[in-house]
């Protein structure tokens, strides 16, 4: 004997076979999103939003010295930050103004000892430029650019705030 009603086990089985696809493009979709643009091992605060105690922060969408400080250039472009290494001054403000050399968006994050610093921008123009203000304790600290894994393809760096 055959089944007496064919045509409905197949329009379950394919409706069954499109959910399983929309549930299975889903989760890729929310894998996608859940990666890419973030960088493992930061977290992103606005330095506007940052304390207002020791280290102090600030951050403009243009360059600017900072008061009775010292401002440091960094050139971002695919797949370096110039220069690499920063030695300051322990209390000393500076500005470090981050400018997009490079063909493609790229931003600037500053961590270590409890300070997360970003750019205005988590991803600016080509020939754009932001900067970060802040006065840093002793210590040595990190910068990256978080954009689409910059950092682990070479746009990285460190600061050496000395005593």
């Amino acid at each position: 004997m055959s089944d007496p009603h064919p045509a409905s086990f197949f329009q379950r089985t394919g409706r069954r076979t499109r959910l399983s696809a929309l549930f299975a493009g889903l989760a890729l979709l929310a894998a996608a999103c859940g990666s890419g643009t973030g960088t493992p091992g930061f977290t992103f605060v606005l330095a506007s939003a940052a304390p207002s105690s020791s280290p102090t922060a600030t951050s403009s969408a243009s360059p600017s010295a900072a008061a009775s400080g010292s401002t440091v250039s960094l050139s971002l472009k695919e797949y370096s930050i110039t220069p690499a290494a920063v030695t300051l001054r322990a209390g000393t403000p500076v500005t470090f103004v981050a400018r997009n050399d490079g063909t493609i968006s790229h931003a600037l994050v500053i961590s270590g000892n409890g300070v997360n610093l970003t750019t205005k921008d988590l991803a600016f123009a080509p020939g754009t430029s932001e900067s970060i203000s802040a006065t840093l304790g002793a210590g040595t600290y990190m910068f990256i650019c978080p954009v689409d894994g910059h950092g682990a393809q070479g746009m990285k760096g460190t600061i050496t705030v000395t005593p």
